[in-house]
């Protein structure tokens, strides 16, 4: 595979952060994949957080004064921290989001199981209560599994609005990202503080791994953010 490195999400620069997704290609181990992070994107100094992701549906927050060790989250959450968050994707969709005003921001690992679960939910409870407006939010999804590669069963499909998801043959294909979109608006993000990268990992092999296309390969990608 002829991989992309890095991706910045360069309108997060101007807000004081750096943000984005590393690949991993020929790198053999997570430290060295951890260790082109700190070099490409100044994060030495940071403490780079690295959650087991359970593909379930908690929120962590952080602070300067109480990091755990080990931490079990699908999203992780700071604010004013000398740290590096990072969440770890093949298909799901990987969410980076902060607010320049109180210096928030966050790492979040979205699968079905974790949307149905109510992840996006207890994302929004656990930002009001940071004490942050919706509206200052600043959002991007990554690379993501698009609904023309992510096939799911009948007894997943029924978990979903209809409008996002595609019954082919008797097949049924997920749209996950549409739906996150559509519930960060409901939930009162503007829709131009709202980015994405459109394209589907599973359809593109030259830019991105994918689990459903790969199966377990060595290629990781990591999204990440932080403080400049």
């Amino acid at each position: 595979m002829n991989i992309s490195p890095l991706i910045k999400y360069d309108r997060f620069v101007d807000m004081g952060f750096n943000a984005g997704i590393i690949i991993r290609g020929p790198w053999n181990t997570q430290g060295s994949l951890y260790s082109k992070l700190e070099s490409d994107v100044g994060a030495t100094g940071n403490r780079v957080i690295a959650p087991v992701q359970l593909h379930g549906s908690d929120i962590i927050f952080l602070d300067n004064l109480d990091f755990e060790e080990k931490i079990n989250a699908d999203g992780v959450l700071c604010r004013n921290c000398k740290c590096c968050l990072t969440v770890k994707t093949a298909d799901c969709l990987p969410v980076i989001l902060a607010d320049p005003v109180i210096g928030l921001m966050g790492a979040i690992h979205i699968g079905w199981r974790g949307l149905a679960g109510g992840i996006l939910e207890n994302l929004f409870i656990a930002i009001k209560n940071l004490d942050t407006d919706f509206d200052r939010l600043y959002i991007s999804m990554g690379p993501s599994i698009g609904s023309c590669c992510f096939e799911v069963g009948g007894e997943v499909a029924v978990l979903f609005d209809d409008n996002f998801v595609m019954k082919k043959n008797d097949r049924f294909f997920l749209d996950i990202k549409g739906l996150v979109k559509k519930r960060m608006l409901l939930f009162g993000i503007p829709e131009n503080k709202i980015s994405d990268v459109a394209e589907c990992t599973s359809c593109n092999a030259d830019k991105y791994y994918s689990y459903r296309r790969d199966g377990h390969a060595r290629i990781q990608m990591v999204s990440f953010i932080c403080r400049t």
